[in-house]
């Protein structure tokens, strides 16, 4: 299986919330099924070693220069481009960025995103937003699974009460 995770680099770049999302991704493959939420994201986590620094953004960025820049050869380009942003699963947020939710009468109460789609078919991409501490969830899909989200939304809730538990514990 393999998931695809976005990594934000405003950090390794030095930039703050007044420039646009810098995103590059990174593929975890993995083979063992059923793992426990928090032993997944352990692993997802441990694949992501090393994209953050300034050498792993340069050559990330060195590399798609070369494939859309590199030639006149429209369809490998796409061709490629397919085959990097293939993915199975992708769990994706926007990361902490600071906006404000009370605009006089109107207030913000949800905003939904990010929506990413590879144009592969069968992928699922969870996007995870949190705005005033409520979580919202996307799935973008060309065929999207039936029941999905509240699946999803399931497992979130099961996983953080477990941690809070955790954590409580060791208090």
């Amino acid at each position: 299986m393999e998931l695809v995770s976005p990594i934000c680099t405003r950090a390794v770049l030095n930039l703050d919330d007044h420039f646009e999302l810098n995103i590059t991704t990174q593929s975890v493959f993995f083979e063992q099924e059923n793992l426990a939420f928090w032993d997944l994201v352990r692993l997802a986590k441990a694949g992501l070693n090393g994209t953050d620094s300034v050498k792993y953004v340069t050559n990330y960025l060195s590399f798609f220069r070369e494939i859309v820049f590199g030639h006149n050869d429209r369809q490998q380009m796409l061709d490629v481009l397919k085959t990097a942003f293939n993915h199975h699963i992708m769990v994706t947020n926007l990361v902490r960025v600071n906006y404000d939710t009370d605009f006089g009468a109107l207030r913000l109460k949800s905003l939904y995103g990010p929506v990413v789609r590879s144009g592969k078919g069968m992928e699922q991409t969870i996007g995870a937003l949190t705005t005033n501490g409520l979580l919202c969830l996307t799935n973008t899909s060309d065929t999207p699974i039936p029941g999905l989200l509240g699946e999803m939304e399931k497992i979130l809730q099961e996983a953080c009460q477990v941690n809070a538990k955790a954590a409580c514990a060791l208090k």
